[in-house]
């Protein structure tokens, strides 16, 4: 091959057009770009960034959940959701609507044979059960459930003194016989219980049955008279305070506040029998302790209809808001009331409601 073709090929295969040379310029512009973008790509953040409301929102349930957690935390303790009674299950910190869920389930003949049962609860979710699972206490798992629904029926609580209780009314109160064992031989061996901790000195006493049987042990004050109980003076129940409330048999600190906020609601009780209209109040509690309380009517704080606005009104516990707006505008309409009765006579209220609520109404 001659030399100046040997040229003219090279020249033919190796040379470029103006266009395939602008070509080539940016394409080693592009991969030089890549090049780059490849060596600074670990500092560059391509996130997305978060909205500031769904953040803050994100931010306010984290701090609730803490908190919600962090108070179940520090109240609860081992329970058995099958005997645990209404006044231990008062004092955990769980929604006031699955504990009545709950009582409910259970008058109704319901059985909780396994931690997963409690699922069946209305408004049980899966983060309250996550915080209540580790607590629950299923005893006795070898007897049938037909055995345990038998024996938390057949159990009936009253006042006694563990310091003088015969081993039938143990039984009755619920103690199992290693209990009731082992509390007959810590007093055979000279033993006293001075005060209510003092139960748990006893082998096999948990804090599940101590905690239902609490509210009702009575022990003397004089530790000398054992078997005597101490005379207790007569309360007001209109003025009485926490502090008064918890020396009456069979109430503690769940129920004296209990007593206290619907008394505030009333407005002042006029009968001792109103306290059955309080959560977890029974006729058998209520008979213990009713003796020692009186009522002076005289406290009540009326409820004027003739002012009031219907706000007020339904706040009552007697007046539902559909009568509280009746009351204001059957007034009006016709002008102030000169009788009470008047919201009777137009069926603003029904009879036995009348009944209950006249105590607190007031022309004035």
């Amino acid at each position: 091959m001659k030399s100046v073709d040997f040229k003219q090929l090279v020249k033919d295969y190796f040379s470029f057009t103006r266009s395939e040379r602008k070509g080539m310029k940016v394409l080693c512009f592009l991969l030089f770009v890549v090049v780059i973008l490849n060596q600074v790509a670990d500092y560059i953040d391509f996130k997305k960034p978060a909205d500031q409301k769904d953040f803050l929102t994100f931010l306010e349930k984290a701090k609730q959940r803490e908190e919600v957690d962090g108070a179940y935390k520090k109240i609860f303790f081992c329970f058995n959701p099958n005997t645990i009674s209404e006044e231990a299950l008062d004092s955990l910190n769980i929604p006031m609507e699955l504990k009545r869920n709950l009582i409910r389930y259970r008058s109704k003949g319901g059985f909780f044979r396994k931690p997963d049962d409690l699922r069946r609860l209305y408004t049980m979710n899966d983060s309250l059960f996550r915080i209540i699972y580790p607590w629950l206490k299923f005893e006795n798992k070898n007897k049938t459930a037909i055995q345990e629904k038998k024996q938390v029926s057949s159990r009936k609580m009253f006042t006694f003194n563990p310091n003088t209780v015969t081993e039938e009314e143990l039984k009755i109160l619920g103690f199992s016989p290693f209990q009731v064992k082992n509390l007959t031989a810590y007093r055979n061996k000279g033993g006293k219980f001075l005060k209510k901790a003092d139960l748990r000195k006893v082998y096999g006493m948990d804090s599940l049955i101590f905690q239902e049987i609490r509210d009702w042990i009575i022990l003397p004050e004089n530790n000398a008279e054992m078997g005597k109980v101490k005379e207790m003076p007569v309360i007001e129940l209109n003025q009485s305070d926490s502090a008064s409330l918890v020396s009456l048999p069979g109430i503690g600190p769940v129920f004296a506040g209990r007593i206290i906020r619907y008394r505030k609601f009333l407005g002042g009780y006029y009968t001792i029998d109103q306290l059955l209209e309080i959560y977890g109040m029974t006729g058998d509690k209520l008979q213990l302790f009713k003796r020692y309380l009186e009522v002076d009517q005289s406290l009540i704080v009326p409820l004027r209809i003739n002012f009031a606005d219907s706000r007020a009104l339904s706040m009552h516990p007697y007046i539902s808001g559909q009568q509280g707006r009746q009351i204001v505008a059957w007034r009006s309409a016709n002008g102030p009331y000169s009788q009470k009765e008047v919201l009777l006579s137009n069926n603003i209220l029904d009879s036995a409601t009348f009944r209950k609520a006249e105590h607190y109404l007031s022309c004035q």
